[in-house]
């Protein structure tokens, strides 16, 4: 394996980790004490307001962050 190939599996490795985590991350914070309404409007008000985002895109955001492992590792 060459220095290039190594540096590129290297980085899909560290890819597909974070990956890993951060979906692990919204899964938890998902499945933890506070419901995810609330999540929502927190993320919103973080945002800009309610205004600003809309509460459909703050739930989409969120379920694609949890489903980034399905749909980008096998």
């Amino acid at each position: 394996m060459t220095e290039e190939q190594k540096r590129a599996k290297e980085f899909v490795d560290a890819a597909a980790q974070a990956i890993i985590d951060i979906s692990n991350g919204i899964h938890k914070l998902l499945d933890g004490k506070l419901k995810k309404s609330a999540i929502v409007l927190l993320i919103q008000e973080a945002a800009g307001g309610r205004g600003v985002v809309s509460k459909e895109c703050v739930e989409n955001i969120l379920n694609a962050i949890a489903g980034l492992d399905k749909s980008f590792l096998k």
